[in-house]
């Protein structure tokens, strides 16, 4: 199920369950249109799978369930409405705190599980360089080169190789697996294209890539950050780039062939009949729209787009992530960033590290192509976005 539907369905756990629902009202012919008992219990449980999911999906780890029992009823027996000035003193944390709080909890998080792969990966290469055969460039990237395959290999980063591979996480998952598909080697991992350069045409080898030559400290869906992945991979072809050849620019004749050609042109008469009719001038046609006009209509229409550009953003913020809500994290992270938590923080942190929103239109351009930047998601990030680089 979607991030998003998860994060509704979990949101209505805390208008659902809480300290006791109200003895339901109405005579009795209007009370058997409530659920029955069984219905409440499946529905209250499945909205605990579906939290539980939105929870594990969040890296969030190990939480206080006694906390969150008693945030829903807190909530649930608050007096009054979140527009009331005390309304949030009713609770033990500012509900308005949720955005800072959560950010600093994922971060560490984040820094935890990057760390640990870290220590976990480097174990792993240890005790791989110790089997026969087994080698470490200076980059750091660990391998075994099973057959060495021909003299044919891969030089350069342009250069296509056809593969059959298995990736694997350091317990044995296999996160990606394909036979007979072609990468050219600047579109893959750091790690990938280094190793497939050390075997030729019919070679095989095997990979231990560490998370610096993978997918670094953000990770990327399915892998955590820092993981230290493994491949096993068979060369199957090599298509070695080559350079594109200019044609060179026409040159003179020589003056013999010039003359030759003058003498072919004296021979042909003068007064051969044309037939090719003569062009019909036509009065010019007055335009249906006049210029000035046309262009200040097309102004009036990109006006109406990307209104993220021109809509005041509001006050000013030290980081982009306290403007983005809860539930706007949980859109953001579904319909732009890929489902993938880490690529948002990614973004985030970069954006609040750069000094104008033309920069961040750069990143956005070389990373996210297929965004519709008139897109509501996109508007809710970009205002947001602007609070910080306006």
């Amino acid at each position: 199920m979607k991030i998003s539907k998860i994060f509704a369905i979990a949101s209505a756990a805390v208008l659902m369950v809480a300290c006791g629902t109200p003895a339901a009202e109405g005579s009795k012919e209007v009370r058997d249109l409530l659920p029955n008992k069984a219905q409440i219990d499946s529905a209250s449980y499945l909205i605990g799978v579906n939290f539980g999911s939105w929870i594990k999906g969040n890296n969030f780890g190990e939480l206080n369930y006694d906390q969150i029992i008693k945030g829903i009823k807190d909530w649930q027996k608050a007096e009054g409405t979140p527009q009331d000035s005390t309304f949030f003193k009713q609770f033990r944390i500012d509900p308005n705190e949720m955005n800072a709080v959560l950010d600093g909890f994922v971060q560490k998080r984040r820094a935890y599980t990057g760390a640990l792969n870290n220590e976990k990966g480097q174990n792993y290469i240890d005790e791989f360089l110790k089997e026969e055969g087994a080698e470490k460039t200076e980059s750091g990237l660990a391998y075994k080169i099973i057959e060495a395959g021909s003299d044919k290999k891969a030089v350069s980063d342009k250069d296509t190789v056809w593969v059959n591979y298995k990736g694997t996480l350091l317990d044995g998952t296999v996160f990606d697996q394909n036979d007979d598909i072609n990468f050219t080697l600047n579109r893959v991992i750091k790690g990938w294209g280094e190793g497939m350069k050390l075997i030729g045409e019919g070679g095989k080898i095997k990979l231990v890539i560490p998370g610096d030559l993978a997918y670094g400290e953000y990770g990327t869906r399915g892998i955590e950050p820092n993981s230290t992945l493994v491949f096993d991979i068979d060369l199957n072809k090599v298509g070695n780039f080559v350079e594109p050849v200019e044609e060179p620019a026409g040159e003179d004749l020589p003056a013999e062939e010039e003359a030759a050609a003058a003498d072919i042109m004296d021979d042909i008469p003068e007064d051969i009949p044309s037939t090719v009719p003569e062009p019909v001038v036509e009065e010019p046609r007055k335009p249906l729209l006049d210029t000035a006009k046309a262009e200040t209509a097309v102004m009036d229409v990109m006006a109406d787009k990307q209104a993220w550009r021109t809509d005041r953003p509001g006050m000013p913020v030290k980081n982009i992530i306290s403007a983005i809500s809860l539930n706007d994290r949980v859109l953001l992270i579904n319909v732009l960033f890929r489902e993938d938590p880490m690529l948002f923080q990614d973004s985030i942190a970069k954006f609040n590290s750069m000094g104008s929103l033309s920069e961040a239109l750069e990143y956005i351009s070389a990373n996210f192509p297929e965004w519709d930047m008139n897109s509501e998601p996109v508007y809710r990030l970009m205002m947001a976005v602007r609070r910080k680089l306006s």
